[in-house]
This record gives C-alpha cells, structure tokens and sequence, in this order.
C-alpha cells in the first residue's frame, strides 16, 4: 500500500510545473550590520532548501533577486514574489488509476469494500 501511494506521490509531483518565478527580497535591519547579518541568514537557508525542491519539483525562476537594504530609513527594494503553478491532469490521473489497478490485482482493496 505504501508502494502505490509513493507511485502516487511521485506522479503528482512529477506532473507539477512551478513557472515563471518571480521573487524579489529586500533584506532589511535596524542598522547595517543587522541588515548584513539577516542577509547572510536568508542566503544560508534559501539556496539549499532551493537545491532540494528542485531535486522534487520542476522549478523555473525567472527572477531571483535578494538584495540588501543598508540603512535606509524607507525601503528601496519593493518585495515582490510571483509565479504560476500548472499540473498536467492527464498524468495526475494514469498514475491514480494504475494505483488502484495495482491495489485491486493485489487484494488490497479489499479491506476497505
């Protein structure tokens, strides 16, 4: 059972395309040396946590930009963070009937019926 649901897990997210992504961060503090430091801890959690959702879903970025704002009283970088999100229904649903083809040639169904 938990082979299909993993056969379905796999086939959700591989029919999941994430497309023109658009993230633009101003990173901010209240001095520059804090606005350095929140730099710094944004840079070090955002491009490895990227690394591994790439490894699981399709990503295409059209803009990623994080830019530091040193003492500046007003913003000067407008945050911003778009995309679009498709998913191909066709797949999505091969891959749930093959699951359950695969639960009632196995008797698993059974259990619940």
């Amino acid at each position: 059972m938990l082979k299909g649901a993993g056969t379905l897990t796999k086939a959700v997210f591989g029919a999941l395309r994430i497309t023109k992504i658009q993230v633009r961060l101003g990173v901010r503090g209240e001095d520059p040396a804090a606005a350095a430091r929140s730099y710094g801890k944004l840079q070090a959690w955002l491009y490895p946590l990227l690394g591994v959702l790439d490894r699981f879903l399709w990503l295409q970025f059209d803009e990623l930009r994080i830019l530091p704002d040193f003492g500046s009283g007003q913003p000067t970088v407008e945050d911003r963070v778009s995309c679009r999100v498709s998913a191909q229904a066709l797949f999505i649903v091969l891959a749930a009937v093959r699951v359950l083809y695969e639960f009632w040639r196995k008797k698993v169904l059974d259990i619940f019926l």
